[in-house]
This record gives structure tokens, C-alpha cells and sequence, in this order.
């Protein structure tokens, strides 16, 4: 919608103004009733609801306006409600009369308005009428000069008719004439057309096939260049991949290195650890089994004091009894000491059992121990030697990328570097008139800086001696040839030479 609207500016524009109009009308004619000032005054006020204007009578003309004002002194003197509400109907219908004024003012001025329209569409309506009687004067005169026109050219074209006739007769005659004649001279043309035809075709169908072959090796040419530039697009894509792989497999088997040796650094630390509980264990149980055998000899000790003493003093007191006592404690003695000797053997084959295992397991443990160290090692050996066996693949083929990149480069440099030579030669060659559809091929050698190197060498001409010799000068007018963009490229070209 708004896009219809913005077609018609001029539209809108009207429309804008007619609701000004339509605000300003609403404005104008609203009741603006002012309050009184005598509230100001103490004076106490009724309101006053609107009159109609059919009920107002208008005043005289010749009561001043002064005479209806209400000053403050009055007010004061006649404070009554009568002389409020006269003085209220005063001032209603004085803005009533005032707006009756304004309003029959407006409808006079719109009255004069649409005389003045009505005047100016009479006047236009005239205009018109004169202007279709002008019109239809005009065109009985022009009918009229039609008509006389028509009868004289009628009688002209019947004498140029009856003239024509003559004139056609004689000129059929010399037409048939000539018509023999010009059909034994176009037989003739005809054949001689016919020949140059013919030869004109085996010239363009040669021209074709030259023409043809060299945008085939073109094509050719193109469409190497567009397959050794992808791929090396793609071998530079190939290597971006691989050195990130690369990276991140190096940074990757860097951080288990780093774990592991984390976690064979914990290995050493905890078994540094139980070999030292465990010395600390066998510490304490040798210590506890030479404090033990320790009470056990003195409680041995003090048993033979004791036996000694019982056996002294039973010795006093049974003297008679003595061999018999004797035999018996001896027999005793010899017991006990069987039974220490016992003891004693048992506790070092006990001890020794109990070392003997513990040095075992102790073995066995460092035995298990240096088996997955050695485990540990070889495997951590074979992925390193993955690793570098991995590196020297990636090097190679990166070798080989770089090699076939460096190899693409070159060849994209000497087959830009060769279109710049030949661009330039061919801006020098002055082809001889009647050579078109013929080539030649040259091989040159150019130094680095622009100049060729022995001789221009024609491999084959597709020409006569003349163009072969147009080549071979132009090359020689060229020099210095365009230089190479780097010194690493084979400075040997074959070129074939045409007029494209």
C-alpha cells in the first residue's frame, strides 16, 4: 500500500493538505469560553451552558463595547445575581454575534468563489465550442483539397499508364536482349566461380586442419597445466594435513612419555618404600625374637639357681639320699638341656624358614619388578621405533611432495616464462602476405639474461622459405627475449610458431 501511495506523491500531498484544512476548520470552530476574572475578586460565579445561535437576538449597533464591560468597582456596588447573569448573556451573545459575523463573512467569500468558477467554466465551455468549429472548418478544407489532389493525380497516373506501356514494351525487347547476353556471361563467370571455389575450399579445409591441430595441442597444453596445478593444489593440501598430523602425534606421544615416566618414577618411589617397611618389619622381628630369647635364657638361668639351691640344701638335709638325688638331677639337668638344645635348634631352623621366605619373596618381587621395567622398556623401544619408522615414511613422502611441488613449480615457471617469449616475438614478426594457416617449430636456448644462445634451430616448417626466414629474423629482432622469474629452470624451448 504504501508503495502505491508513493507512486502518487502529488495525491498524497493533496490529501495532507485537505486534513490541515479539515484540523484547522475543528480548531476555529471550537467554543473557547474564557473564565471570568471575578473569581479573583471574592466574587462568587454561576456557569453558563452553551445557547443555541437560532435563540439569540442580535444587538443594537450603537451600544459601545465599553458599556459592557464589568469593572471592579461595579462589582463591588452591585453584588446581586441579576446583574451577574445580564452581564453573562451580554458577553455570550456578543461572541455569538461576532461568530454569526465570521461566519456569514465565510459563506460570501465561498459564494464569490464559486461565481468565479462558474464565470471560468463558461469561458472554458466557449473555448471549446470555437475550437471544434475551427476544427471542422478546418477539416471540410482539408476534404476538399483531398479531393481536388485525388482527380489530379487519377489523370497523371492514367498518362503515366498509357506512357508506362510504351516504355515497358521497349524495354522488354532490350531486357530479352540483354538477358541473352548477361546469361552467356554469367555461365561463364559461373564456371570461373565454380573454380575458385573449389581451390578456395581446399585452401580453408588445409587452413581448418592446421587450425584445428594447433587448438588441439593447445587444448592439450591447458589441460596439463590445469592438471599439474590441482595436483599441486592438492599435494600442498596433502602436506598441511600431514604436518598437523604430525604435530599432533609428536605432541601427543609426548605427554604419554611424560606419564609414563611419571608413573615409573611412582613405581620406584612405592617400592623403595615396601623394601624399606619390609627391612623395617625383618628389623623388628629379629629384635623381638633376641629379646624373647633373652628372657627365656634367664628365666633358664634363675630355674638351674633355684634347682642349685633346692638341690644344696636337700643335700644338707638328706645326705643319705645323696647318690640317689644326684642321679636324678643329673637326669634332669641332662633333660632340660636336651630340651634348651631343642629349642634353640628349633628356633634357628625357624628363623632361617622365615628369612629364607622373606628373601624369596623379596626376589621375586624385584624379579617381577625388573621384568615389567624390561617390558615397559621394549614396548616403550618399539613405538619409538614405530615413531621414527612413521617419520621417515611422512619424511619421504613430504621429500617426494616437495620434490613433485618444486618439479610442478619449475614447469608452471618455464610454460608461463615460454608464453612471455612467445608473446614477444610474435609482437616483432612481421607475417608475410599469404602465409595464413601455416606454422613452423623452432628450439632455442636462452641464457638468463634474455639473449639466445647460439642459433635459432627450425625443427619443421609448415611454410616456405620466406615465412621459415620471418621466424628465424623475428627471434633476432626480439632480443633480449623476457628473463625467467627464477635461474633454476631449463633455459631449452620448442615453440611452435602460427598466426594466432
Amino acid at each position: 500500500m504504501l508503495r502505491e501511495i508513493l507512486k502518487h506523491p502529488s495525491a498524497l500531498l493533496i490529501a495532507i493538505i485537505i486534513h490541515l484544512l479539515i484540523v484547522m476548520i475543528f480548531i476555529v470552530s471550537f467554543n473557547w469560553t474564557e473564565p471570568p476574572v471575578g473569581q479573583e475578586a471574592g466574587i462568587p460565579i454561576e456557569l453558563i451552558q452553551e445557547i443555541p445561535l437560532a435563540s439569540i437576538q442580535p444587538l443594537d449597533a450603537n451600544i459601545p463595547p465599553a458599556n459592557i464591560e464589568v469593572t471592579e468597582k461595579e462589582n463591588e456596588q452591585n453584588n446581586d445575581q441579576p446583574a451577574l447573569d445580564n452581564t453573562a448573556k451580554l458577553l455570550v451573545a456578543q461572541k455569538a454575534a461576532k461568530l454569526l459575523a465570521e461566519q456569514k463573512n465565510r459563506t460570501k467569500a465561498n459564494t464569490d468563489k464559486e461565481r468565479r468558477k462558474q464565470k471560468l467554466a463558461t469561458e472554458k465551455r466557449k473555448k471549446e465550442k470555437q475550437a471544434e468549429k475551427d476544427a471542422r472548418e478546418k477539416a471540410a478544407k482539408a476534404y476538399t483539397e483531398k479531393k481536388t489532389k485525388e482527380k489530379a493525380e487519377k489523370e497523371n497516373a492514367a498518362k503515366e499508364y498509357a506512357e508506362k506501356k510504351v516504355k515497358e514494351k521497349a524495354a522488354k525487347e532490350y531486357a530479352e536482349k540483354k538477358a541473352k547476353e548477361k546469361a552467356a556471361k554469367e555461365y561463364t563467370e559461373k564456371k570461373a566461380k565454380e573454380k575458385e571455389a573449389k581451390e578456395y575450399a581446399i585452401k580453408k579445409a588445409k587452413e581448418k586442419a592446421a587450425k584445428e591441430k594447433a587448438a588441439k595441442e593447445y587444448t592439450e597444453k591447458k589441460a596439463k597445466e590445469k592438471a599439474a596445478k590441482e595436483y599441486a593444489i592438492k599435494k600442498a593440501k596433502e602436506k598441511a594435513a600431514k604436518e598437523k598430523a604430525t604435530k599432533e602425534y609428536t605432541e601427543k606421544k609426548a605427554k604419554e612419555k611424560a606419564a609414563k615416566e611419571y608413573a615409573i618414577k611412582k613405581a620406584k618411589e612405592k617400592a623403595a618404600k615396601e623394601k624399606a617397611a619390609k627391612e623395617y618389619t625383618e628389623k623388628k622381628a629379629k629384635e623381638k625374637a633376641a629379646k624373647e630369647y633373652a628372657i627365656k635364657k634367664a628365666k633358664k638361668k634363675a630355674a638351674k639357681e633355684k634347682a642349685a639351691k633346692k638341690y644344696a640344701a636337700k643335700k644338707a638335709r638328706e645326705k643319705a639320699k645323696a647318690k640317689k638325688k644326684k642321679e636324678e638331677d643329673a637326669k634332669k639337668a641332662k633333660i632340660v638341656a636336651a630340651k634348651a638344645k631343642k629349642e634353640a635348634r628349633d628356633k634357628k631352623i625357624r628363623d632361617a624358614s622365615i628369612k629364607k621366605w622373606n628373601e624369596k619373596k623379596r626376589l621375586e618381587k624385584e624379579k617381577k619388578i625388573a621384568a615389567e621395567k624390561k617390558a615397559t622398556e621394549e614396548k616403550e623401544q618399539k613405538k619409538q621405533a614405530a615413531i621414527i619408522a612413521k617419520k621417515k615414511v611422512l619424511e619421504a613422502k613430504l621429500t617426494a611432495a616437495k620434490a613433485y611441488a618444486s618439479k610442478a613449480a619449475k614447469l608452471k615457471a618455464k610454460t608461463n616464462w615460454g608464453k612471455r617469449i612467445v608473446t614477444h616475438v610474435k609482437r616483432r614478426w612481421q607475417i608475410p602476405p599469404g602465409t595464413q594457416g601455416m606454422s613452423a617449430k623452432v628450439r632455442i636456448k636462452v641464457s638468463p639474461s634474455g639473449y639466445i644462445r647460439g642459433a635459432v634451430e627450425m625443427v619443421r616448417c609448415g611454410g616456405d622459405a620466406t615465412y621459415c626466414a620471418s621466424i628465424i629474423q623475428a627471434y633476432k629482432n626480439a632480443e633480449p627475449l623476457p628473463r625467467p622469474s627464477r635461474n633454476d629452470l631449463d633455459r631449452t624451448f620448442l615453440i611452435t610458431m602460427d598466426d594466432q
